[in-house]
């Protein structure tokens, strides 16, 4: 993957930085900082100073700031349009019901901390940027604002990439393993504790509605 980027990227510059950031969204075993990482590592070599963090901030930061968020609407909208049919066909198994996620997604979008949520999950390093952006989806976070937030978030991300891709780029293959190796295992972390709240929500939403039942 990195070979097949290298070139496309040298060749066509920020154009190349969005969209291969557009594709590494898209394609979830990519991982999400490797598009900037090795960017950086390309687009400032030789380069010293302000000349280097010109060329990170503009053709690094900005364009792949913009490319996550396209490329990032793909698993919110899918999340947001398949919810609806994965919870009719197997919420029951859990004591699930299309009325009670529907309650959760109104609270969320009337939340205060929501947009706070989105900025800090996506300007963390090594945090898998699908996990937010299907969980946003799920939650119904209103486009507009997720939209906004994502690339506001992302900005500090990538700088943060764009420099360590400057600096450490002797040290490039060792990086990208560490930053891979760390963003596989947030994802498991991340999926691991959403099964469990689920099934935790839904085990105390049943006995709530049975014990509604009985006293009434």
């Amino acid at each position: 993957m990195i070979s097949q980027i290298e070139p496309f990227v040298q060749a066509y510059g920020a154009l190349g930085v969005f969209l291969a950031s557009v594709l590494e969204e898209i394609i979830a075993p990519i991982p999400s900082t490797l598009v900037v990482f090795s960017s950086a590592v390309l687009l400032t070599q030789g380069l010293q100073g302000w000349d280097a963090i010109i060329v990170i901030l503009l053709k690094i930061m900005l364009p792949a700031s913009a490319g996550i968020t396209v490329g990032s609407l793909f698993p919110y909208f899918l999340a947001r349009i398949g919810e609806k049919v994965a919870v009719e066909k197997f919420g029951k198994y859990l004591g699930l019901k299309w009325s009670t996620i529907e309650a959760m997604q109104k609270r969320v979008e009337k939340a205060s901390s929501v947009e706070v949520a989105i900025f800090v999950t996506r300007a963390i390093p090594g945090l898998p940027s699908l996990a937010v952006s299907m969980f946003c989806g799920l939650a119904r976070v209103p486009f507009r604002k997720y939209v906004l937030w994502s690339f506001l978030g992302c900005l500090p991300r990538n700088l943060i990439l764009g420099l360590a891709g400057w600096l450490g780029g002797t040290q490039y293959g060792a990086v990208m393993e560490m930053l891979s190796a760390t963003e596989s295992g947030m994802l498991v972390i991340i999926v691991a504790v959403c099964v469990s709240l689920l099934i935790g929500w839904a085990i105390f939403e049943h006995k709530r509605r049975k014990k509604k039942q009985t006293v009434s």
